[in-house]
């Protein structure tokens, strides 16, 4: 059956994930399009791979499964981004709050979060947008956060 056959592709490709071979992980994951397993196993390797090409840290992969299975879910990513700051991976965060964020555009949380990963990327501006929207949307703790960003952005000359 094909959930099995899914399966069983998937922990081949996450076997050759391990062991560094991301290029034969993908051909494995894409192979099973040809064979009828498009399962959800089938796409979140295939997003981890090119997502986490080498970043097998055994937390981030079971967390990021839970994002992918559960993609509204925001508890998954709030715990995915506490264990990508300790890595200090905050591009990494970043995308993980965008692939959010394209599916729930007024969650004022998660626009603080990204906010907050474009601050230790010094990507001010960014920050600053992401903190602006979700004030807009009411967010208390995002307005005091912009204010913060907006003091530390250079003053336009006049």
């Amino acid at each position: 059956d094909f959930d099995d056959l899914s399966g069983d592709l998937a922990y081949g490709a996450r076997r050759l994930w391990e062991r560094r071979k991301h290029g034969a992980a993908l051909r494995l994951l894409d192979s099973a399009k040809h064979l009828g397993a498009t399962g959800p196993k089938i796409r979140c390797w295939q997003e981890l791979i090119r997502e986490h090409p080498t970043h097998t840290h055994e937390p981030v992969v079971s967390l990021f499964m839970w994002t992918c299975h559960e993609p509204d879910k925001i508890e998954h990513f709030l715990r995915l981004d506490q264990t990508l700051v300790q890595t200090k991976r905050f591009d990494l965060i970043v995308k993980h709050w965008d692939r959010y964020i394209d599916g729930h555009p007024l969650d004022t949380r998660a626009l603080l979060e990204r906010g907050g990963a474009y601050h230790h990327l010094a990507r001010h501006e960014s920050a600053l947008r992401d903190f602006t929207r979700a004030c807009d949307l009411g967010y208390q703790y995002a307005c005091r956060a912009a204010e913060r960003t907006r003091s530390r952005l250079p003053t336009p000359p006049e």
